[in-house]
């Protein structure tokens, strides 16, 4: 079976450093560790990862190889990104977004 793989911000990596997230967050990674799951980071978020705390630099150093892909940013990413922007200050927008403890204990097998 091909294990899921879970787009991650910037959020998630801070989220170790900090005392509200930091057991779920790590408890997350530890997962990543372990090959239940596949992070995927794009541009932006490795240039946000460049001025966050050093913890949280080190939790993405320390991450397997093989298990960190990055997702490229074109204009269609760009173009979608743009329209649910706009959709969702209309408030027509519903985008799911899953906290650490989510992606952990939810689903396993599909991408999230």
């Amino acid at each position: 079976m091909r294990r899921p793989r879970v787009y991650v911000d910037n959020s998630v990596f801070s989220g170790t450093q900090d005392e509200e997230f930091a057991e779920e967050s790590l408890r997350f990674f530890e997962r990543v560790h372990e090959g239940a799951y596949a992070v995927l980071v794009s541009e932006a978020v490795l240039r946000e990862l460049a001025r966050a705390p050093e913890g949280a630099r080190r939790v993405h150093a320390d991450l397997p190889a093989g298990s960190v892909e990055e997702v490229p940013v074109d204009d269609e990413v760009n173009e979608l990104a743009q329209a649910c922007i706009a959709d969702a200050l209309k408030g027509f927008a519903q985008i799911e977004i899953r906290s650490p403890p989510e992606v952990t204990y939810g689903d396993e097998g599909q991408d999230v």
